[in-house]
């Protein structure tokens, strides 16, 4: 059953938040607001009072680009993911990753709008595991019950700014409440969503394999050669091929030069 966000006219006092929580929601928001050290450090500012909020242990904002039938592209991300945890979800949201799950997700991302659903809200896990077919995260990331908010980037038409919260495994799942909470301090942090999108909208990214997509979100993260070899459990060699790969596709010289082209794109729209 799929949460239900009444209109203003239909809310009713057992739908409304406490004045304790309420306070506490704009006391994060304006921390995040007031957080030096850019737009990083305020989403990681926002997501961590959040967490508080909704007591969720892990969390991940991407900015992605999605396209009707297209793989979707992180071009964007900050997180509190362990290197081996993000390690685990890149290479299982591009090399293996649960069909039914992405169908789903993809589904539910270009839904219009802003929204905020758990996972069970938007597919039936059972019918998953009926399948034959499993999440990795349940054992080896660590990740149990999730909940997700996403939301088109402003003035940019395919980009969307989403979150992930997430429970330690053997945790129980999100309550309707806190499923609003985050709702509506993801609808408060209208800045956030607008400000920090990368000029490199994704659309290069798309031509890689899905193994050099898992290596690039990896390097954009700042994880070196040696620590993607071991987390992929490839060869450096194997590692620092690909790394060149991707170097070649950007027509970049290092990790630097492509870190500037995500974020500052490659100046033609100064042309």
């Amino acid at each position: 059953m799929t949460t239900a966000f009444p209109s203003r006219a239909a809310v009713t006092p057992e739908f409304l938040l406490d004045e304790a929580t309420v306070r506490r929601m704009i006391r994060v928001v304006s921390d995040a607001a007031g957080t030096e050290g850019g737009v990083p450090a305020q989403k990681a500012a926002l997501m961590n009072g959040l967490c508080a909020l909704v007591d969720a242990d892990l969390w991940m904002w991407n900015v992605t680009r999605m396209e009707p039938g297209e793989q979707p592209v992180a071009v964007s991300m900050v997180h509190n993911l362990s290197e081996r945890q993000l390690a685990l979800v890149m290479e299982e949201q591009y090399i293996k990753g649960v069909p039914a799950f992405h169908e789903a997700m993809d589904g539910q991302f270009m839904r219009p709008g802003h929204w905020t659903r758990r996972i069970e809200d938007f597919m039936d896990l059972g019918e998953v595991e009926r399948q034959g077919m499993r999440f990795r995260s349940n054992e080896e990331l660590g990740m149990g019950q999730s909940l997700f908010s996403s939301q088109r980037v402003p003035g940019q038409e395919d980009l969307y700014s989403a979150i992930g919260l997430h429970r330690s495994v053997g945790r129980g799942p999100f309550e309707a409440e806190e499923v609003r909470i985050a709702h509506i301090v993801m609808s408060e942090c209208g800045w956030l969503h607008a400000s920090g999108a990368p000029q490199e909208d994704g659309r290069a990214v798309q031509p890689l394999s899905p193994r050099l997509r898992t290596v690039l979100g990896l390097l954009m993260d700042g994880q070196a050669v040696k620590r993607i070899a071991y987390h992929l459990e490839l060869s450096e060699h194997t590692v620092r091929g690909y790394v060149q790969d991707i170097y070649r596709h950007f027509g970049v010289s290092g990790r630097a030069e492509l870190m500037r082209r995500f974020m500052v794109g490659d100046g033609r729209d100064l042309a």
